[in-house]
């Protein structure tokens, strides 16, 4: 005898638009920092409700307990948004997860199908906001032909629930190869969408229109609370890239240094007052320190706007290239551009190892 599910679409279908709603949770789980114990719970949900679906059970009366599911998940979020990630996109999130959960659990009808659907695309536009992790294309790419297997899903299941429409039997080969031509054509589109579009920060416009100074930086002066807030801010400061690096170099060994503070009040630090000096250069080649023997390594930044114009070196800095205007050296390793300018993309030639310029 055929399970409720099975008889409304071909059993292909019925899996791929389970695996399109199931699908979000997994950048949010590897390329992301919200709970994993909220993830874990919704892919229990997930596993549950789907063994329910392919049973066809009616679950009565499990729309009371549903709301209460919600509820725990509404103040779930609104506790992790006042009293511990601050973060609100980590907050709504935890909020969709709770949606999500229900929705799993109960009886569903092709509109929750397309609901389940959106919340999917969703979490996916969470993640695809927190994270510059090259593995998020993999997924990209297999979202895109999930996707299109769960609208053609969706649209056998309405069918099947008007009555008296026959559901064409399906050949899983023809199925597979159709998504698969569909996703690949999708994710050759954005790839060159990518190409095509500069990266340019969100900030970058907001500083022109003058709505707001920056998004973060270095004063002269900063406390514990200060530190404390850059840890959990999960904005994207930077972007490096390494084109040449000297043998026995590992990047996540990098530290990059921004500004040193020499004076502690007892609750906060402050800069140095020293005299500021130019730094040579030659167009947009300026020269930080002598050439050192060891073999060098460069790196290319990216810095979005910040509200302090600090320059980003590494230890053992011997140049820097990029339009930078005028920069400015206490003679310690600090160094800074000029008033009102932030530095958009430069690149630093450095000795490993080496002492601060």
């Amino acid at each position: 005898m055929q399970t409720e599910g099975r008889v409304r679409i071909p059993g292909v279908l019925w899996f791929s638009l389970r695996a399109h709603w199931a699908f979000g949770l997994l950048p949010l789980a590897f390329l992301t920092e919200i709970s994993r114990t909220a993830i874990a719970f919704t892919a229990a949900a997930f596993v549950a409700g789907s063994v329910l679906d392919w049973t066809g059970s009616s679950r009565r009366g499990w729309h009371r307990a549903g709301f209460f599911l919600l509820a725990t998940g509404a103040a779930a979020a609104v506790a992790d948004l006042f009293f511990g990630s601050g973060d609100f996109l980590a907050s709504v999130v935890l909020l969709v997860l709770g949606v999500q959960s229900v929705k799993f659990l109960l009886s569903k009808t092709h509109r929750d199908g397309w609901q389940l659907c959106a919340i999917s695309f969703l979490e996916f536009l969470a993640a695809a906001a927190t994270t510059t992790e090259i593995q998020f294309a993999a997924f990209l790419f297999l979202f895109l032909g999930l996707s299109a297997g769960a609208m053609w899903a969706l649209q056998a299941e309405e069918a099947a629930e008007a009555g008296g429409v026959a559901i064409p039997r399906t050949r899983a080969g023809f199925t597979v190869l159709t998504l698969l031509l569909t996703a690949v054509t999708g994710f050759c589109l954005t790839a060159v969408m990518f190409a095509v579009t500069p990266r340019i920060g969100i900030e970058q416009f907001l500083r022109r229109t003058g709505s707001r100074g920056g998004i973060t930086g270095f004063t002269d002066t900063i406390s514990l609370r200060d530190v404390t807030s850059v840890k959990v801010d999960r904005r994207i400061v930077a972007r490096i890239e390494f084109p040449e690096l000297a043998p026995g170099v590992s990047p996540p060994e990098l530290h990059l240094r921004g500004a040193t503070y020499t004076r502690f009040d007892g609750t906060k630090w402050r800069r140095g007052k020293s005299p500021h000096g130019r730094v040579p250069n030659a167009g947009s080649h300026y020269l930080l320190s002598a050439q050192k023997a060891a073999p060098l390594s460069s790196a290319e930044i990216f810095m979005e706007p910040i509200g302090y114009s600090v320059l980003f070196v590494y230890a053992g800095t011997v140049s820097v290239e990029g339009a930078l205007g005028e920069i400015r050296t206490d003679g310690r390793g600090n160094y800074r551009l000029s008033a009102g300018k932030s530095a958009v993309r430069y690149q630093v030639r450095f000795a490993p190892g080496g002492s601060p310029p």
